[in-house]
């Protein structure tokens, strides 16, 4: 527990009690002192009685950080802990979830940056570093640790894991997760067990956020703009080459001058996030219950009929398109995109249903009301929540989206729904890896999307292009952004706000819940 302390100033203060007289004014300030005195004995006997608790962990990851920081008891600290770390750089790099006014990064000589200079500098060496952890485990030489948080949501935490672990494996780092402080479960509830590294973890203290030569490096959302930058960009991404355009048939962009720094964050992506057996399970039962719901027509082969995934975002997350700042993608844009897309599909294999079969994931079931209530009763749509078993259509969201009050439910429908949110994954984006290195819907499926239409400002579309592969996304034009198609493309994530765990202000942003400590 944190402690307090009076801070004298010189000033002048009129009298609150004025009228109370002087003895009563006497009485309350007695009693408001006694009180302050009586919280300050119970955290102190608190900060006693939590001490012996958290040893262990205290023991195991002691922190670099200046003494008269008041620490918390247990490691992780809160994402903003870091900030002093990095207050000039996360101030002066700019963010990549801003949209560029062109096609490219113009940059000259002065400005180009290289993999080397990203992580120049020598470790910062105020105190000695640990060699080995309580078991006598040998601690690694250098290690980068992500931590998960309750600030942001699931998929901004997987586009900036997906770019974290690839820095790590630029700079030979071993690479960490915390799951301590997430408030969806544990990583393995999700994903299969991180891949032992063959060191220990550092203590906390001796992990900084800033500079990028330190030893042991802890990226947080807090920090994340100090570092997925401009700076980032030119030393990680392809600075010669322009991003392409592409006006029709599919408006678009290709995001050529990002093809390395997609190729980094795909490599993650098979190595780290090959799902527990519990979400692929839920996967191959949500495909049975479409076959056997005949929702998109019949299917003789145990196969999906052929379909496109829609992603409509609503809750705490905002277009960039400035018409739509305040609000959302217009849901006619969705109508006019999954009709010409599956018109343009059928040009191409006229043995496909005459009308649309629709996936639709949303954070809010309404999206699939006013879907039906605006279009054609023959096309055929299926969002989680309509699935016969409750297995499954429990964990469909139940309302739009917030990540503040996502925290007002409890443990359990938090990770269930987080299992909601892998399944309309799988479908929106064509699979998650496999121990093979495909990319699969589950590990007994291959049916894929035939195209994928969302809005680049939610991270959820974002790591939809990553699912699809470059080729299918980009090449073949699957992956259909409807927010500034022809100058907002794929960023790989959405960045929040510079020093600072809330959403941007101008929307962009998926959290704004922070932790107090």
């Amino acid at each position: 527990m944190a402690q307090g302390k009076f801070v004298e100033e010189d000033d002048q203060w009129s009298d609150p009690a004025k009228g109370l007289g002087r003895v009563t004014l006497v009485c309350l300030i007695a009693a408001a002192l006694g009180l302050l005195g009586l919280l300050m004995f119970m955290g102190k006997a608190i900060d006693t009685i939590e001490g012996p608790q958290h040893a262990n962990a205290v023991s195991k990851l002691i922190a670099n950080h200046p003494a008269d920081s008041r620490l918390a008891t247990s490691f992780p600290f809160s994402p903003s802990y870091y900030l002093k770390d990095c207050p000039c750089q996360s101030q002066k790099d700019a963010q990549l979830s801003i949209p560029a006014g062109s096609s490219s990064i113009e940059l000259s000589a002065s400005d180009l940056f290289n993999q080397q200079t990203y992580f120049q500098g020598r470790f910062l060496n105020k105190t000695a570093y640990s060699e080995t952890d309580q078991g006598g485990k040998q601690i690694c030489e250098k290690s980068l640790t992500y931590l998960l948080d309750d600030d942001f949501g699931f998929t901004f935490h997987l586009n900036a894991i997906s770019l974290a672990a690839a820095l790590a494996e630029k700079d030979s780092r071993a690479f960490f997760i915390v799951d301590s402080e997430w408030d969806r479960g544990t990583w393995s509830d999700h994903f299969l067990k991180m891949p032992d590294p063959g060191c220990a973890p550092p203590p906390p203290s001796e992990m900084a956020g800033c500079p990028r030569s330190t030893r042991h490096w802890i990226v947080t959302s807090s920090i994340l703009s100090a570092h997925f930058s401009k700076e980032f960009m030119e030393s990680f991404g392809d600075n010669e080459d322009l991003d392409q355009v592409i006006p029709e048939p599919v408006p678009g962009l290709i995001p050529s001058s990002r093809k390395s720094i997609y190729q980094m964050a795909r490599s993650t992506f098979f190595r780290l996030f090959i799902l527990s057996e519990a979400n692929d399970q839920l996967i191959r039962k949500t495909k049975q219950e479409i076959i056997k719901s005949a929702v998109w027509g019949p299917s003789s082969d145990l196969r999906l009929p052929p379909f496109i995934s829609v992603h409509i975002r609503k809750g705490d997350r905002h277009p960039h398109d400035p018409a739509h700042t305040y609000d959302y993608v217009p849901i006619n844009y969705y109508i006019d995109s999954i009709n010409s897309t599956w018109t343009r599909l059928r040009d191409e294999d006229p043995a496909l249903p005459e009308s649309p079969n629709v996936y639709l994931a949303s954070d809010t079931p309404l999206a699939l009301e006013q879907m039906r209530a605006l279009t054609p009763a023959s096309w055929k749509f299926f969002h989680l929540s309509e699935a016969g078993s409750t297995e499954i259509s429990l964990i469909a969201h139940p309302h739009e989206y917030s990540q503040l009050h996502f925290h007002a439910h409890i443990v359990s429908e938090r990770v269930g729904y987080t299992r909601g949110q892998v399944i309309d994954m799988a479908f929106l984006g064509g699979g998650w890896p496999k121990p093979d290195g495909s990319v699969t819907l589950s590990s007994t499926d291959s049916e894929k999307p035939l195209a994928t239409i969302c809005t680049v400002s939610s991270n959820m579309c974002q790591f939809g292009a990553l699912q699809l592969g470059w080729e299918e996304a980009f090449e073949k034009s699957k992956w259909i952004n409807l927010d500034l198609p022809l100058s907002a493309g794929w960023m790989g994530v959405e960045v929040p706000a510079a020093n600072t765990g809330d959403s941007n202000p101008n929307g962009h942003g998926h959290g704004s819940a922070h932790h107090s400590h």
